[in-house]
């Protein structure tokens, strides 16, 4: 059966005020880091200001990675492949963290707004810019991402600070005396959004690790913009070369005028691409959606959707 690539691109038209521009491509993060250390107090450090309070040191750090590969760069661990190595790693389970980037902000237009990316942060942490707290993240398995448009200083230098809880100590708070021996998991490991093989599985030993382990990012987004756009191959019909699709997206309209608004407008459809033969045809077919809506401003914008639907 012949395969069918459905892509879909959404461009949003300001029909008022003509074609919105294209976003700038994300800003990376990635690349060298400086990576502080600590043990963690009774009552862990969560912001800049206690960490002056600590006896803190430092190494160099890249991301993506985890704080394993930052140490044995260091030279102050083993290899934890190597032998039982991976054993003498179990005192680091109680230390905090904190990764440190200073960057500079890009300028953006009016209108657009900047968003802090991150794909991947294990795992308790508190995020902070410029001396600002910015937001928190608890579970290592999901993307986070925070609005930093008013706390960034653009076309000057910025100064991020992503702090790191001991994902050990803080699950055993949970508990009552609970430990961990050999490869066997505590049930510790329950009460923390972090892979449970890192508390030691029959596959592997424990080896409970922390980090920002993938990518980090600035994204420069326009006002209005579509979000969560999800599509569907419902139906093929290869008799009468046709396939029924399902698209489903959410705009997001930001009115900055008023006090940051957050409009959102959610958008479906279920249509029938036909006529075409599905093995040869490249053809471009196009769903138009229009709404209006009243902005609290009392001036009425319409915006076109264009969907794009590329069927080879």
């Amino acid at each position: 059966m012949n395969r069918i690539r459905t892509l879909i691109f959404f461009m949003l038209f300001a029909c008022t005020n003509g074609v919105i521009a294209q976003e700038p491509p994300a800003l990376s993060l990635n690349g060298e880091w400086t990576l502080s250390y600590w043990p963690q107090p009774e009552e862990a450090i969560t912001s800049p200001e206690e960490m002056k309070k600590a006896d803190v040191k430092q190494i160099t750090a890249q991301v993506p990675g985890n704080v394993e590969l930052d140490l044995l760069a260091a030279g102050l661990i083993k290899d934890p492949m190597t032998g039982n190595n991976v054993n003498d790693l179990r005192p680091w389970e109680g230390y905090q963290w904190c990764y440190a980037k200073t960057f500079t902000a890009p300028q953006i237009q009016p209108g657009q707004h900047c968003r802090l990316f991150f794909g991947g942060i294990d795992c308790l942490a508190d995020i902070w810019l410029n001396g600002k707290h910015i937001g928190k993240a608890e579970n290592m398995m999901i993307e986070h991402s925070f609005d930093i448009t008013k706390e960034m200083k653009a076309g000057e230098d910025n100064l991020l600070q992503v702090i790191l809880r001991s994902s050990v100590i803080e699950g055993q708070k949970y508990l009552l005396g609970t430990f961990s021996i050999g490869n066997f998991p505590s049930e510790e490991s329950v009460f923390i959004r972090k892979a449970p093989h890192m508390y030691g599985w029959d596959i592997m030993p424990r080896l409970v690790s922390a980090g920002l382990w993938r990518n980090v990012e600035l994204r420069i987004q326009n006002a209005a913009r579509l979000t969560d756009v999800h599509y569907l191959v419902a139906h093929v019909d290869t008799a009468n070369h046709s396939a029924r699709l399902f698209t489903d997206a959410k705009m997001l309209v930001i009115c900055m005028s008023v006090s940051w608004v957050v409009l959102e407008w959610y958008l479906s459809h279920d249509f029938i691409v036909g006529n075409r033969s599905l093995s040869s045809c490249k053809s471009v077919y196009y769903v138009l959606y229009k709404c209006c809506f009243l902005l609290f401003s009392q001036v009425t914008y319409q915006y076109t959707f264009v969907i794009w639907l590329i069927v080879r």
